[in-house]
């Protein structure tokens, strides 16, 4: 059913309200407000006070002011729909409102997870891999539409607890490397998770290095030549805890060249829908690096199998210098440190001619 017009110009009005009324702000901003840098920044700081007041309020909390909107437009609605269906229907009616859906469409697509899920869905059916593992990604999403038409394996630190046709669930903690499962598979995904390892939110351990560590425990399932299908929010690297983090770019290609990674491709998804694969050869991670969040769907392909490693390697932002050693402090094989040399086992350097220069005669007990 088509909403009328007057229904889509509330609908425009609820989706400003729902900001806790700095959506007012923001709309006659957009009039009137002036071509200014500095008005610019302002609009964008405000907007984004006003979505983590909604986070807090609707999503943390459960008081939607939208749906409050829809219920006060819709609920008149009901009442005069009601009573014309009661007049002429004799049977038993019970009273349960639904008045939110006559403002909906008929299906929730601007969402970027149908539009990731899809995409990765049909590159998969179209590479047909030998064995496939997914890591942390929707059940209700790309899970469901891989298991359609093959058997795939789920990784998950949180429980399932119901079979799943075509579904193989194992609980796991992915962020430490599992030696039985190296190499196991030629096609893995990850899909908007990798972003939440190391935050606590799913119950995983709290760990600033969880995404460095996450993404190398992962690499390490791939068997060479294996492709990678991986996604998270990528534009001014940032934690927004416990929620997320948002990866500099530049990073993330980092991380796949210490784990023998190359990148086949790079899709962007905008929250409107909006999808775009950026050409390999003119990359623009620059520009990427300054968006404030953008989904982004990187295809990998393992090129050699890693090395056993006792543990993952730190890998710091783009910029981070790393540690110098101190002069005079040689280290070992090892990796711990030597014993410094005394005075007595430094060679001694002495000019010619001087009493230093010339050889003593070593004294053997006779």
């Amino acid at each position: 059913m088509e909403m009328p017009l007057g229904g889509r110009k509330f609908h425009a009005f609820l989706v400003d309200l729902q900001f806790a009324g700095w959506g007012i702000v923001l709309s006659v901003s957009g009039v009137h407000g002036a071509p200014h840098r500095g008005w610019d920044r302002m609009r964008q700081y405000l907007y984004r006070l006003a979505y983590r007041i909604q986070w807090l309020l609707a999503g943390q909390m459960g008081l939607d002011i939208r749906k409050f909107g829809y219920f006060l437009r819709g609920f008149p609605r009901f009442v005069r729909d009601y009573f014309k269906f009661k007049q002429s229907y004799k049977g038993r009616l019970n009273f349960l409102p639904c008045v939110h859906d006559w403002f909906d469409e008929g299906g929730n697509v601007n969402m970027e997870y149908f539009w990731q899920d899809l995409l990765v869905a049909r590159k998969i059916f179209e590479a047909k891999p030998t064995r496939h593992v997914d890591v942390g990604s929707r059940v209700d999403g790309l899970v469901a539409h891989v298991a359609s038409f093959r058997q795939v394996e789920v990784f998950d630190v949180r429980p399932i607890h119901r079979a799943i046709p075509g579904v193989l669930f194992k609980q796991a903690d992915l962020m430490d490397p599992v030696e039985e499962l190296r190499g196991c598979c030629d096609s893995l995904s990850c899909l908007h998770a990798l972003e939440h390892f190391g935050l606590g939110r799913y119950g995983d351990p709290v760990d600033p290095g969880g995404f460095e560590r996450g993404f190398q425990s992962l690499a390490g399932l791939l068997g060479p030549g294996g492709v990678f299908y991986l996604s998270f929010p990528v534009g001014q690297g940032r934690v927004e805890f416990n929620s997320h983090r948002v990866v500099d770019p530049r990073h993330v290609l980092d991380c796949a060249k210490e784990n023998a990674l190359e990148l086949l491709e790079l899709t962007t998804i905008r929250k409107d829908g909006l999808t775009r694969t950026l050409p390999l050869g003119n990359l623009e991670l620059d520009g990427l690096a300054r968006e404030w969040y953008l989904l982004a769907v990187f295809v990998f392909k393992k090129t050699a199998l890693m090395r056993r490693t006792s543990g993952p390697r730190r890998i710091g932002p783009p910029g981070a210098s790393r540690p110098r050693r101190r002069p005079g402090k040689p280290t070992s094989g090892l990796g711990g440190r030597t014993k410094a040399r005394t005075r007595r086992d430094r060679p001694s350097v002495a000019r010619p001619g001087s009493p230093a220069a010339v050889p003593r005669r070593s004294r053997r007990p006779r």
